[in-house]
């Protein structure tokens, strides 16, 4: 008798992935002639908030204003890897810049098949990657690039190709948030301490110019901490609420569900792995879920 043939679970996310990118090309398309207040205001918002920033040049990158409540904060030298999408006109870029993101998300999920074996973890990171590319490419951010990078750099990992890693990693650090990840891969013993040098040191001297030209990390620094919100219309509990979501809000979700992949397949006990994907999913669940109902009064107020 023949064995019916199962469908990987990694192809149903490129089912899903190329089933989206061809709604949000309809919809960006659809938008191009029907102006709606909401959508087709936030539809491509982070891609073209990021190609203004652009127009300033180096120099004054941070020193752009506010653009929808939001001002350049990535590291400099994120400014080096947009910039040859930069060099096309927007209504090209945004398309090479939906391309690359599915090409680089087919890449990413191939990858993930064979990085782990435990079903449940791969729908875990799916679901969560599903869901951040969705955000990501609806508002048209650079959250697919930071997941490549940390796939390649775990992979480099693996074939103890340790400076490659780092130096993979601090190109996706161009997010600060992405931090996270050596810690994490210290904390589940997939490197030791030692083995940190391998990643900040690249770090410490993409970060140098900060240090020459202390101005220019002010000028940053101020943008880190600048908020639409002011700070002394919300309590502390709203504060960490805030930060929070900043952390683990839906687009970033694309990286972050590989950094919680690597976290889950490195913990033995099965019973801690299932109170982990618990205490995970509720937290992210719970944050992304309340946002509308907490914070966008506040924005839009």
């Amino acid at each position: 008798m023949e064995e019916k043939k199962t469908i990987p679970i990694y192809k149903y996310y490129l089912y899903s992935i190329l089933i989206m990118s061809a709604v949000l090309t309809f919809l960006r398309i659809y938008f191009y002639f029907f102006q709606d207040p909401f959508f087709s205001y936030n539809r491509d918002i982070d891609f073209n908030t990021l190609y203004v920033f652009m127009e300033s040049g180096l120099v004054n990158y941070y020193n752009t204003d506010s653009i929808g409540g939001f001002r350049a904060y990535y590291l400099y030298y994120w400014y080096f890897l947009f910039y040859p999408i930069y060099l096309f006109p927007v209504h090209v870029g945004v398309y090479i810049w939906d391309a690359l993101r599915v090409i680089t998300s087919i890449f990413v999920a191939k990858r993930i098949d064979s990085i782990t074996e435990n079903d449940v973890d791969k729908v875990i990171f799916f679901v969560l990657s599903g869901l951040g590319f969705f955000a990501d490419a609806y508002l048209n951010n650079n959250n697919w690039l930071i997941q490549a990078f940390l796939v390649l750099s775990f992979d480099m990992l693996n074939e103890d190709k340790k400076w490659h890693a780092g130096l993979l990693f601090t190109l996706a650090m161009y997010k600060i948030i992405v931090i996270i990840f050596p810690f994490m891969l210290l904390i589940v013993k997939k490197i030791k301490l030692k083995d940190l040098i391998y990643y900040f040191l690249p770090l410490s001297i993409f970060f140098l110019p900060y240090l020459i030209f202390p101005d220019y990390f002010l000028a940053m620094y101020y943008n880190w901490t600048y908020m639409e919100i002011k700070v002394e219309e919300m309590n502390f509990l709203l504060l960490i609420y805030l930060y929070s979501w900043q952390v683990f809000q839906t687009a970033q979700l694309m990286f972050e569900g590989f950094i919680i992949l690597i976290f889950l397949e490195n913990i033995k006990t099965f019973k801690w792995r299932k109170r982990y994907r618990i205490l995970i999913l509720t937290l992210l669940i719970a944050l992304n879920t309340t946002f509308p109902f907490i914070l966008w009064p506040l924005l839009y107020d």
